[in-house]
């Protein structure tokens, strides 16, 4: 999760929590935490807007910016491994079927419990 983040900031793609948990498979409270995380490890920083100070803009220090080179060539590594023998047809396929168990997930958690105790 720590990755994605980092790596969605670095690209631009979201700076935000909430543009984050609108990319990643996890709520704004789960981003959160993990850019605490990643703020108490000196990797991002937070820069509220000047013409709205409720919202926080995420930003790589620089030592989060030298890292990502090194953490996408392990993730680049590890997707190697992992997939090795996979044919392109059958990744396709468990990344839409991964997709939609996630989609199915979180439309599931937003429907209203009964509760248990």
């Amino acid at each position: 999760m720590q990755y994605g983040i980092l790596s969605r900031c670095y690209s631009g793609e979201a700076n935000t929590v909430t543009a984050l948990a609108q990319v990643l498979p996890v709520d704004s409270p789960a981003v959160s935490r993990h850019v605490d995380r990643l703020h108490a490890k000196g990797l991002i920083r937070r820069q509220r807007l000047q013409n709205d100070r409720r919202r926080v803009r995420l930003h790589l220090t620089k030592e989060g910016l030298d890292l990502m080179p090194k953490l996408s060539q392990r993730i680049q590594a590890n997707n190697s491994a992992i997939w090795k023998g996979i044919s392109e047809e059958d990744r396709i396929s468990y990344m839409r079927m991964t997709q939609e168990m996630i989609a199915n997930l979180a439309e599931d958690q937003r429907q209203p419990r009964e509760r248990l105790d």
